[in-house]
């Protein structure tokens, strides 16, 4: 060992001082403090039924792109919402992914609303009016058929359980987001 040095020093600037520590847990606390405010139980269900919605709307859209009919979603009373088609070659109700039938209940605690309570695509992925459930069949885009229009507006749907969440379709390119 070299003489006039103690053992145990360390170099300048190495480590953290107990002030920056302390303030590294503080911002990490208050971080997590809006974490879980954010994300309570019921909002929790109203974001991931949110989630879901957006899968069946993506599926509607990719099926109306793959298809002369037009297919939708419809939403039928504050709990519950549908898949059709105006498919006049399928001979069954059309199935929503993961749910096994072409409607999905939501849970308790858990409601929808529409500022349309239907969403139609074509075959473009376009969100139109007109064209819901029961319109003419397999029609929508013959010569001699009359072709949908675009819906006038962004439609929005609101899933609300202990706070809202809104789910917003985009008219010209029917990308769903939450806003």
């Amino acid at each position: 060992m070299r003489e006039g040095l103690p053992a145990n020093t360390t170099r300048p600037g190495s480590g953290f001082t107990l002030i920056e520590v302390v303030v590294a847990l503080i911002l990490l606390g208050i971080l997590a403090a809006v974490a879980i405010t954010r994300f309570t139980a019921l909002n929790a269900s109203a974001l991931g039924e949110a989630e879901v919605f957006k899968a069946c709307l993506r599926y509607a859209q990719q099926r109306a792109m793959g298809d002369i009919s037009t297919w939708g979603i419809t939403i039928d009373s504050d709990s519950q919402y549908s898949l059709f088609t105006n498919n006049p070659d399928l001979k069954a109700s059309p199935v929503l992914p993961g749910v096994g039938g072409n409607s999905r209940t939501l849970p308790a605690g858990t409601t929808v609303a529409a500022s349309n309570s239907t969403i139609t695509f074509d075959y473009r992925g376009q969100v139109v009016t007109g064209a819901g459930p029961g319109a003419a069949a397999g029609t929508e885009y013959l010569k001699n058929g009359t072709y949908p229009a675009l819906v006038g507006e962004d439609v929005t749907v609101t899933f609300a359980g202990e706070s809202a969440v809104n789910v917003v379709v985009h008219r010209h390119t029917g990308f769903a987001a939450n806003e």
